[in-house]
């Protein structure tokens, strides 16, 4: 809903090439991810649903066609949804041609075609990519070991905004009961629709306190989910959408509150701590990785027996420099060798 809802325009503080929300949902076979954004499409009626594991290059991004003797461009999906939602269906089974082309795009918010002729197009898209992890999420560790293997490259994960894991043991006990609608969806639609016509100067953010409470949410710097380079403008991004979606609008603003941004900070925090991303988890993990990667290193070096000498013959004091001679280590090593020792 939040990505629905996302402002094609940045707040005039923020100067970021492409600003529209990237969402990420995993999970095992039958949990209804697509089904849920689909429904979502159908009711508010934007956006275009893509089977990526039987799309082409084309298909995603353009390519060129021939036509009573004359090469065209026909361009892709993302080039036709264009300001647009786009839901990357099957992201898991995309093929790596697919997934490198999207990169770029993701990146840049355009298509850039250097075949037969030179075309370039905007894409400036929200992408809600569903997906199945290459094996079931039991397997991994973590959900974020399982967001790694299912996107790829570090860059790729950090360009998605949000993350959402579903798992077989999650599964809410409590029975859903149907209720009525109570917003027409005429209504809905002309809310999302407000929000897509926003410019840059109809925003209204304190960048300063979405700043400061970025460091409020957990970072794992090795997974880039969340990350003290990109925190600050994901926390942004999803502030003004839930401003949008509480229209938050007086004297021809949008005013994107103190209360919007401490919401989504809670949210992120709730979410990526609960079992299902394991934040927490993933951390012990890696440092347990770094404890015995460092302990390695420093029982193969006190094995040799000239630093075994060189250390009874000479027993201090040392720096951080000649513990980097002795042990022939980086200096990050060292930092941790020297904090066991």
């Amino acid at each position: 809903d939040l990505a629905l809802h996302c402002t094609l325009n940045s707040p005039s503080c923020y100067r970021v090439e492409n600003w529209l929300m990237q969402t990420l949902i995993i999970g095992d076979t039958g949990q209804g991810k697509s089904q849920v954004v689909k429904r979502l499409i159908d009711f508010y009626g934007v956006g275009k649903s893509v089977d990526c594991k039987n799309a082409s290059l084309a298909g995603i991004a353009g390519g060129m066609v021939q036509m009573f003797g004359q090469w065209y461009t026909q361009w892709g999906v993302m080039v036709r949804q264009d300001k647009r939602l786009v839901h990357l269906e099957e992201f898991g089974g995309m093929s790596h041609q697919i997934k490198t082309a999207l990169t770029e795009i993701r990146s840049s918010g355009r298509v850039s075609l250097n075949k037969i002729d030179q075309a370039d197009a905007p894409a400036r898209c929200r992408i809600i990519a569903t997906g199945n992890p290459p094996n079931d999420l039991s397997t991994y560790g973590t959900g974020i070991e399982a967001i790694e293997k299912t996107v790829g490259k570090p860059e790729d994960v950090r360009r998605f905004d949000l993350f959402y894991i579903t798992s077989r043991e999650d599964d809410v006990t409590i029975k859903v009961q149907p209720h009525p609608i109570n917003y027409p969806k005429q209504s809905c639609r002309d809310l999302v629709m407000f929000g897509w016509t926003l410019n840059s100067e109809d925003i209204d953010i304190d960048y300063d306190y979405v700043r400061e409470s970025a460091k409020r949410v957990e970072v794992t710097e090795d997974v880039p989910i969340f990350d003290s380079k990109t925190g600050a403008i994901k926390l942004a991004k999803l502030s003004t959408a839930l401003a949008v979606r509480t229209f938050s609008y007086e004297c021809e603003k949008l005013l994107v509150r103190r209360c919007h941004v401490d919401y989504i900070t809670e949210f992120l925090n709730r979410l990526y701590r609960g079992k299902s991303v394991g934040f927490h988890k993933h951390a012990e993990k890696v440092a347990m990785r770094n404890h015995d990667a460092v302990k390695q290193v420093f029982e193969t070096a006190i094995r040799g027996e000239d630093i075994r000498k060189h250390l009874i013959l000479n027993p201090g004091p040392y720096n951080r420099s000649d513990f980097e001679d002795i042990f022939g280590a980086d200096r990050e090593s060292v930092v941790q060798i020297r904090q066991t020792l």
